[in-house]
């Protein structure tokens, strides 16, 4: 940590974190440990905010977002007031705050998840929030319960930062994709079930959802959608990488141009992949990022038959 000299009269800037506006490299071998414990983290805030929230279209209610010091949950309503809950991978601590200005701090550091969940519910039970949660973790494959999971809770503050990082730049840039849409699409939802950053564009038409699916993807395939989305790196895809997807898959998308050179089609399970290294290395990552959405989207769009002429404009103009 360090203090700069006074940017303004009586004030002082503090470091927590050095600086860089660089897009970090990401080796899922190195930090695979901290991730494990940060996705069953925000598991935690997730299942939480889930379970106090009034439910909307494509799970929307249940995710999170990425804040200026980690993964937030927003504000969720319990009784007159309200509860947020922050993981901060600054001060490396998982924040507990009320509106009526109570707050819990837990420390960040290696140890089980099942000790973090006693703390969780000792924090909820210390601010007065009833609430019943589910302890098996949602997507993860042969998972242990949260209560019951002695095996994971390594954390290394740096990591945890690092990993972090990849996901404010690539907020930054869906962000700037969102602009030129007039349609309905999402915000930059983190989920907690993946690990994941998405952003998804809607046509406007509602579909009934595939049959056969389980009651997570049946709840999310409601209506056609161009998403994308970002992984920092799992078990079963340890490449960071960039997935886009359209729902349904229009005839003919394998074989568009997509861009940039980098991506490719994935037959199974129908999407374009784009690794992160290569945005990341490129002369202009957030172009090349941008490229890579914007294309996807116009191929599918067109493929599928979305009305282009009504969903898309100009960006809002800024006000000064």
């Amino acid at each position: 940590m360090s203090v700069s000299a006074n940017p303004l009269p009586g004030r002082s800037l503090v470091n927590l974190s050095p600086h860089t506006d660089s897009w970090p490299e990401l080796r899922y071998d190195e930090y695979k440990d901290t991730e494990d414990t940060l996705h069953l983290l925000t598991q935690m805030m997730g299942k939480l905010r889930m379970a106090l929230v009034t439910p909307l279209p494509q799970w929307a209610h249940t995710a999170l977002r990425v804040s200026p010091s980690g993964f937030t949950t927003m504000p969720v309503w319990v009784g007159d007031g309200s509860l947020g809950v922050e993981l901060d991978l600054i001060s490396h601590e998982m924040r507990f705050d009320r509106s009526d200005g109570r707050r819990l701090v837990l420390p960040l550091e290696s140890g089980t998840i099942a000790g973090y969940y006693r703390e969780l519910e000792r924090a909820l039970e210390e601010l007065d929030v009833k609430v019943e949660i589910n302890p098996l973790p949602a997507e993860i494959p042969d998972a242990l319960a949260l209560d019951q999971d002695t095996v994971h809770g390594s954390y290394d503050p740096q990591l945890a930062n690092h990993i972090w990082q990849a996901f404010v730049r690539v907020a930054a840039v869906f962000e700037e994709y969102q602009s030129d849409y007039h349609g309905r699409q999402s915000a930059l939802n983190f989920w907690w079930g993946g690990f994941d950053l998405s952003v998804t564009r809607f046509s406007g038409r509602r579909l009934e959802p595939p049959e056969g699916l389980g009651h997570i993807m049946s709840g999310a395939l409601t209506a056609e959608s161009i998403g994308i989305n970002f992984f920092v790196g799992s078990e079963q895809m340890p490449q960071a990488s960039f997935v886009a997807h359209v729902h349904p898959k229009p005839a003919g998308l394998e074989s568009a141009q997509v861009r940039p050179a980098a991506s490719a089609w994935i037959d199974t399970p129908g999407m374009f992949l784009l690794p992160y290294e290569a945005v990341r290395t490129a002369a202009d990552p957030r172009v090349t990022l941008l490229e890579f959405c914007r294309s996807v989207y116009e191929a599918g769009a067109t493929l599928a038959g979305w009305d282009r002429e009504e969903l898309e404009g100009r960006a809002p103009a800024s006000i000064t």
